[in-house]
């Protein structure tokens, strides 16, 4: 037998923590996912010995968790993408800054 009202509240839980994890994201605030990773394991784990009527009650908020954290997975996704453009414009930058500060270099030895 499982405690299917625990197991049901630990789902909604995940829920609003991985919505509020996306609306923080959002904001453009630090992350650490460390404790939610977890909890999802240890809840995944409880959730597999869950058979009959019980599996069924738990179905639909066990897809509404497996669909928040597919929203947060996808906008981790783009936050890093935007992050990684980001550092690369800037270190073209450099490059470019550093070529042309070299190349002025160049050209006043030269000019001696």
């Amino acid at each position: 037998m499982t405690d299917t009202p625990t197991l049901v509240g630990e789902l909604v839980y995940l829920t609003g923590i991985t919505e509020a994890a996306r609306r923080h994201l959002r904001q453009g605030q630090l992350l650490d996912l460390t404790s939610l990773d977890e909890r999802c394991a240890t809840l995944c784990t409880r959730l597999e010995s869950v058979t009959g009527a019980d599996r069924e009650m738990l179905r639909a908020a066990f897809l509404a968790l497996v669909a928040e954290l597919n929203l947060l997975e996808a906008e981790l996704k783009a936050s890093r993408d935007a992050t990684m453009s980001e550092i690369n414009a800037v270190t073209q930058r450099r490059r470019a800054a550093g070529a042309y500060g070299h190349a002025g270099l160049n050209a006043g030895a030269r000019g001696r």
